[in-house]
């Protein structure tokens, strides 16, 4: 009797596992956002704006918006490129920026103050929460 006890118990557990397993592998799965109108190339190879080829993604940027939206942080470098300036805010929430023009950054990597950017910012379980566009 202990021993059928015994294989119940491991089946029981062998369930478990494979039901969590399946959870863990189906919210893992991020789906490909619709960036119909977007220039993802252009997007990337024009490195902190500087070749002035952002600028005029910057319409078809905020359309998508939408669609960037809940992406985790690998979600948004597999779109835009790795982030050209990131901070941790006190709260542990990341925020991500992307400069959208020429400006004195482009001679100066530390002059950021007057640079157009988009700020993406994460919430808690590293989700793009927030996209603000600073012109």
């Amino acid at each position: 009797m202990h021993h059928f006890i015994s294989l119940i118990n491991i089946n029981v557990l062998f369930r478990l596992s494979i039901f969590f397993l399946s959870i863990l592998l189906i919210s893992s799965c991020e789906q490909k956002p619709d960036l119909t109108g977007f220039d993802v190339d252009t997007w990337k190879k024009d490195v902190r704006g500087c070749g002035n080829k952002r600028s005029q993604l910057i319409t078809s940027l905020e359309k998508i918006k939408p669609q960037l939206i809940g992406l985790r942080h690998n979600g948004i470098i597999e779109v835009l490129g790795k982030p050209e300036g990131n901070s941790l805010e006190k709260s542990g929430q990341r925020v991500y920026y992307y400069f959208l023009e020429p400006g004195p950054h482009c001679q100066d990597k530390q002059n950021i103050a007057e640079a157009n950017k988009v700020f993406i910012q994460f919430d808690a379980l590293d989700r793009a929460k927030y996209i603000i566009f600073d012109k």
